[in-house]
């Protein structure tokens, strides 16, 4: 069992402690000084009450430790991360803040242990998700990337609430902002280069902060011509924040900043989060563009009512393998000939992690569009079989070209056969559960051909000396 110490205890440590421990592989302790924080976590989740800033209250946590998460204000992660370093320990934090995340960086030189910083939702899972999406591409023209957790009920004149760190806040709203511009690694200043765009007939506002990028730029400098990150709000918000920030000179006393807004603004649970990706370049001798879009809301997960910032920023997009191992312990496969794995959610992220499966199998839906295969070629080109399902609404939504959808998929040097199925008449019903008897006896015969000769166990036994819930 995996032994975590995380190191803050407010709402994405929470959040972060539940699923790792709800998990069953780690054995989670939480530090933090506040003993209220600590006392809402579960009761299986270890706790340990200690002044995260004294440095060796915080060695004296992580010994024994293999991983140390640091979900607290940035200004501590650079001592986290260098206990961490003479430790042996591996390290994780979410911050947003481009100096903290450089000075990581120079204490993991050389360790022999990993060091990942900025791994929540900006920085963090927007990378991720467009380099998936620059990846298709053979050139790059403009990588734009937009995100910002909203409330769904804005009442105030900032149409905002605190649904996260606020230093954090305002270090965005206040440092300079990285962007590449004509080719050039530049810094251009927080709060400008605003812009309005529409997504599901809501209207946004988007403009220049500090930190969303994480290392993007140093990995993408010399092959895009133009990438930059916003933050999105409301129409109002921005002109607002610049008064504050510019005009009343808050920017310049943060801590007042930070006392001010934590003392006006409510926090609220019922967020949404808007992500909003768009690059366009070169694919083969087109110029071409995709773009992805995802909105989370909050929500219940497992024990839990997460706000949306709290599931983007500390769970995932999509199953791995890990889980999908943890999962077949669960069951009595003596008897089975076929276990389906459900990936759902967006296109993008599952079609990058092998979960160890046999075949792939893509459900293009009549109500969704045709175009699916061209938006998501990572997704259908891995794909072994391509089911057109709701088949019936053919007649209806006749927008949708069964034929242009084939053409797509071919267009991926795919050979994937492409069924119609239809779960109210029962067409192509038949041919479905044919390929799956080819498939199943196709496996078989290799399983005989070739035995399994390697069996493992697990010891999901508590580790010696662990300590108990609630340590004082």
């Amino acid at each position: 069992m995996i032994r975590v110490l995380l190191l803050g205890a407010g709402n994405i440590g929470v959040a972060i402690a539940d699923l790792l421990s709800a998990s069953g592989d780690y054995h989670v302790t939480v530090g933090d000084l506040d003993e209220s924080r600590l006392g809402e976590l579960a009761e299986h989740i270890y706790t340990k009450r200690m002044d995260l800033a004294d440095d060796g209250s915080l060695r004296e946590a992580m010994r024994g430790m293999d991983v140390v998460v640091s979900a607290c204000p940035f200004n501590l992660s650079v001592p986290i991360a260098k206990a961490a370093r003479d430790l042996s320990v591996h390290y994780f934090d979410l911050t947003e803040d481009v100096e903290t995340a450089r000075l990581v960086r120079e204490i993991a030189d050389g360790a022999d242990t990993a060091f990942m910083p900025q791994c929540g939702l900006a920085p963090g899972f927007v990378s991720i998700a467009a380099y998936e999406l620059v990846k298709r591409f053979d050139s790059l023209r403009r990588v734009r990337m937009r995100v910002g957790a909203l409330p769904l009920f804005p009442s105030n004149a900032l149409k905002y609430n605190l649904t996260w760190s606020t230093a954090g806040l305002i270090n965005e709203y206040c440092n300079p902002c990285q962007v590449i511009y004509d080719g050039e690694l530049r810094e251009v200043l927080p709060l400008e280069g605003y812009e309005q765009f529409s997504l599901d007939g809501v209207t946004y506002e988007a403009f220049n902060t500090s930190g969303g990028l994480g290392t993007l730029c140093e990995t993408l400098k010399g092959e895009v011509d133009n990438l930059n990150y916003k933050t999105i709000r409301y129409p109002g918000h921005c002109e607002l924040i610049k008064f504050l920030c510019n005009d009343l000179r808050l920017g310049k006393r943060r801590e007042l900043f930070r006392d001010v807004l934590e003392h006006a603004v409510p926090v609220t649970n019922q967020d949404v989060v808007v992500i909003f990706i768009t690059v366009s370049g070169g694919k083969g001798d087109k110029l071409v563009q995709e773009s992805y879009s995802k909105k989370v809301y909050h929500g219940r997960v497992g024990r839990l009512d997460l706000a949306a910032i709290q599931i983007t920023t500390g769970s995932a997009c999509h199953l791995d393998a890990h889980m999908i191992h943890d999962a077949l312990h669960e069951l009595v496969l003596d008897g089975l000939d076929i276990v389906f794995i459900e990936n759902v959610g967006n296109l993008v992220c599952p079609a990058s992690f092998d979960l160890g499966q046999n075949a792939n199998i893509a459900l293009l839906s009549v109500p969704e569009g045709d175009e699916k295969p061209a938006k998501y070629p990572v997704m259908f080109r891995g794909a072994d079989m391509v089911m057109i399902s709701k088949a019936d609404l053919l007649p209806i939504l006749d927008d949708f070209n069964p034929g242009r959808a084939e053409k797509y998929l071919r267009n991926l040097a795919s050979q994937a056969p492409m069924i119609h199925t239809s779960a109210k008449t029962g067409e192509g019903i038949n041919d479905w559960i044919q390929w799956l008897r080819e498939l199943v006896e196709e496996n078989r015969q290799i399983r005989q051909q070739h035995p399994l000769t390697h069996t493992h166990h697990h010891d999901h036994e508590e580790m010696p000396g662990q300590q108990k819930p609630h340590q004082p």
